[in-house]
């Protein structure tokens, strides 16, 4: 029992055979899988027939051969023995449905069909994935378009063996690493675990947690990945495809902690994605013991503890790679102008020393004076000591504070202004006096 062409029916068989006895059935189901010898014919040569409307067998004319080409998925001719059409067939089981890509589950028993006899060749199950929906079922469901579609496109799988589109079965790796990995997981050159998700995912996925950490999956359904990474995520459908930076545009730093290659970062090292997501990220470069450590200002680490305790030594800033310092920052304001300018802006008050040699009444003393060893505690001076203490921004008036006149100075003062009284006093009494006698 073997398949023919035309043209080898022609060589194999003389032309005057008698003939042999064929299955005669169909199309049906039954006559694809168990034939009845009982309905038979008698001709040249037997065949079965699959089309839309199943399996047929019969007896093949010769001048048939004539009118048609043979398509072995559709057309099986045999020249005897008796009964030489009477293979059998199996019906192949598929699961059949559609559903949304976000909605992902496993089929359900209800959905498992036979596939119906539409050919001699099993075609298997398939598994499409497109435009965000899943379709799986038989292929001989598919026109002959369809069908050659999804033997050329990436988007579909074609399997064979019962129900073997139960399961996604496109093989599909997906990077995988969570916030319990040593690696930096928002880093893609550090990450490379994979896993295989065939069997429960068709989608990779990238999120960020509601601590800021960065978890590289599969994608499982809307409602549980949004509560799982309330901060964003995304999904992708290609192999590997969960290594890209997210979100993207995200801070990169130089990271690295007092090895010699922190000394030439720019040299030695490329900036890395930071750990934990930040919007208001910043990058930090902190000195200590000759040593340079650096990293992104959301690490958790000792040197960015210690950094934030000690300005002095630390250096912040802003956008991708900038933690390149070598040098640390110019001490504290404690130690700028305030200090320095008030001997200068004094200068005029030199003065004041002998004056104050000269008297010793607490009103004579100079309120602006910052000399240490004074002993003055006069509630004069209150003015003064906020004077010196105001920040470089203002510095202290450098015009001279006014000098109290001298003990010395009012006496001469009173005498002038007892004689000018006196003087007055005079004139007035020349004025009036005269009048007075000229009345008596």
């Amino acid at each position: 029992m073997h398949q023919i062409s035309n043209s080898q029916l022609f060589r194999t068989v003389p032309v005057s055979v008698d003939g042999y006895v064929c299955h005669e059935c169909g199309p049906s189901d039954k006559c694809a899988t168990d034939p009845d010898r009982n309905e038979n014919c008698y001709n040249s040569y037997c065949e079965t027939i699959a089309n839309e409307t199943g399996i047929s067998r019969k007896c093949g004319f010769w001048h048939d051969i004539y009118d048609r080409e043979i398509d072995t998925d559709y057309l099986y001719r045999c020249v005897g023995p008796d009964f030489c059409n009477d293979k059998k067939y199996e019906k192949e089981h598929c699961y059949s449905t559609t559903y949304d890509s976000d909605n992902w589950k496993p089929p359900s028993e209800q959905s498992r069909i036979a596939c119906a006899f539409k050919t001699l060749r099993k075609k298997g199950c398939y598994h499409l994935e497109e435009y965000n929906t899943v379709k799986k079922g038989c292929m001989t469901d598919l026109n002959q378009q369809n069908q050659t579609k999804c033997e050329q496109s990436n988007d579909c799988e074609i399997c064979h063996g019962k129900d073997c589109n139960s399961k996604v079965v496109r093989h599909r790796l997906c990077y995988h690493c969570t916030d319990a990995s040593k690696t930096n997981c928002a880093e893609p050159t550090e990450v490379h675990d994979t896993v295989n998700i065939s069997n429960f995912s068709y989608s990779c996925l990238v999120g960020i947690d509601q601590n800021g950490l960065t978890h590289r999956l599969w994608k499982t359904n809307k409602t549980h990945d949004n509560n799982l990474f309330p901060n964003g995520f995304e999904t992708c459908d290609r192999n590997s495809c969960n290594n890209m930076v997210y979100p993207s545009g995200r801070l990169k730093c130089f990271q690295c902690q007092g090895d010699s290659d922190c000394n030439d970062v720019e040299q030695k090292l490329n900036p890395k994605v930071c750990r934990i997501y930040s919007s208001k990220d910043q990058c930090y470069t902190y000195f200590a013991e000759g040593k340079h450590f650096r990293g992104c200002w959301s690490d958790q680490t000792e040197s960015q503890m210690s950094c934030e305790q000690n300005e002095s030594k630390c250096i912040k800033c802003e956008g991708d790679g900038c933690n390149t310092a070598t040098q640390a920052p110019t001490q504290a304001p404690t130690t700028q102008l305030p200090t320095t300018e008030v001997p200068t802006t004094q200068a005029p008050s030199t003065e004041l020393p002998t004056t104050q040699e000269s008297t010793t009444e607490v009103p004579t003393t100079q309120a602006p004076s910052t000399e240490l060893p004074t002993t003055e505690v006069p509630t004069t001076q209150v003015p003064t000591t906020q004077a010196t203490t105001k920040p470089p921004i203002k510095p202290p008036s450098t015009k001279p504070p006014p000098i109290k006149p001298s003990r010395e100075e009012l006496k001469w003062k009173f005498f002038i202004f007892l004689g000018m009284l006196l003087l007055l006093l005079s004139v007035l009494l020349y004025f009036i006096l005269p009048r007075r006698r000229n009345y008596n």
